[in-house]
């Protein structure tokens, strides 16, 4: 019988994300959420902007993928999505569970002392526009566009230090569909592993077993374990920290492309494509007053902004409106709107921007209000 000791969770909130990695566990940091809290007193909230603003000569996360032009010099947001945070004691099998994600660690998969896991799980189109990395690769000198059904990141910690795992982890989460899936780590660019399966996700304390010769699944414990359960994604071999996705190439791409005319051309620069009835994003390839998005086809997605300048600390934000894209085959390559490739592109008009204020990047409901992507599910 599997041995679980004691362990502890929070729901961990930080800005560091906003302009610089993590690299240790998430210390108590403002809420963002703070600020709309109406009862705040002017002190408080001068503080929290002024904490952001003094962010802005830090690097900028290596978590965004250069894909395309710019984006690697672009604000992160990951610190407006919520960081799962649990401890446990490496030396037991542990089950732990981080939102929608569950995560089971065989003893001795770390060594030492206590172990801190950080994960962000995404699960709807906010949560993907948020963490601002691309679905989109180059797989056999073709172009892909993955569509999600489950995507996080992980992170491990022991005293503050990075730590990674000396034997395979397993993780679970509730599908959006039943479609096959395979598992994608993001490496530089997004690897494909191979399939995942689907299992029940039994109560903890059901001893359950399979007999292999009639489709019967046995149940024998003390619990009372009839009845229905859900079945969930599970992936038995993941080996690392970083970015994994539950993902399935997109049916058909087709591209997007429009005029963008950011305010400064040493700017940095987010301007991406954001499923709104699909868990995906692609980021966009400029040149000049020109932009092109590779996207899933046959499908509505929200194009947006957010154009950050530190010399003058200031924000600008745009988006258009809901794009339905079409069914025509197409794609845009780097290099492909110095030859006018984009003409193949279905065209979605002129992108324009609007100066905000910097709390925008600091408040999950306003950033996306500004773009007007609502923070609901598909």
């Amino acid at each position: 019988m599997r041995r679980t000791t004691p362990f502890t969770q929070i729901l961990c909130f930080s800005l560091l994300g906003l302009f610089q990695p993590a690299v240790g566990p998430v210390t108590a940091s403002p809420l963002w959420d703070e600020l709309d809290n109406p009862d705040l007193d002017s002190q408080r909230r001068n503080e929290i902007i002024r904490a952001q603003q003094d962010k802005w000569d830090m690097e900028d996360s290596s978590d965004i993928p250069e894909t395309h032009e710019k984006a690697k010099a672009a604000v992160d947001l990951t610190g407006m999505l919520p960081v799962h945070c649990l401890s446990f004691d490496p030396a037991y099998a542990q089950k732990l569970r981080l939102g929608s994600l569950t995560l089971e660690v065989p003893p001795g998969a770390f060594h030492g002392p206590e172990v801190e896991v950080q994960a962000l799980v995404l699960s709807k189109p906010a949560d993907f526009a948020l963490a601002g990395v691309s679905l989109e690769y180059r797989e056999n000198s073709q172009q892909v566009i993955l569509e999600s059904d489950g995507m996080f990141r992980l992170r491990f910690f022991q005293n503050g230090k990075p730590v990674e795992p000396s034997k395979p982890l397993t993780v679970k989460m509730r599908p959006g569909n039943y479609e096959s899936m395979n598992m994608y780590r993001l490496d530089g660019s997004w690897q494909n592993l191979g399939a995942t399966g689907m299992v029940t996700d039994w109560p903890d304390g059901c001893n359950s077993w399979t007999n292999t010769g009639p489709r019967l699944i046995l149940v024998e414990s003390p619990l009372d374990c009839e009845g229905e359960y859900p079945s969930v994604r599970i992936y038995n071999a993941l080996n690392r920290s970083g970015w994994w996705n539950f993902d399935k190439p997109a049916d058909n791409i087709t591209c997007i492309a429009g005029v963008f005319r950011p305010p400064g051309e040493q700017f940095q620069v987010r301007l991406e494509a954001v499923g709104m009835d699909y868990l995906g994003l692609s980021h966009a390839t400029r040149k000049g007053h020109r932009f092109a998005i590779n996207v899933a086809a046959n499908r509505t997605v929200k194009v947006y902004a957010l154009v950050t300048d530190r010399r003058t600390r200031s924000v600008y934000v745009g988006s258009l409106e809901p794009v339905r894209t079409n069914s025509r085959t197409s794609f845009i390559r780097e290099g492909d709107l110095e030859n006018g490739t984009q003409q193949a592109c279905q065209e979605v008009g002129e992108l324009t921007l609007k100066k905000e204020s910097v709390e925008l990047l600091t408040n999950r409901k306003l950033f996306l209000q500004s773009i007007g992507l609502p923070d609901t599910g598909l």
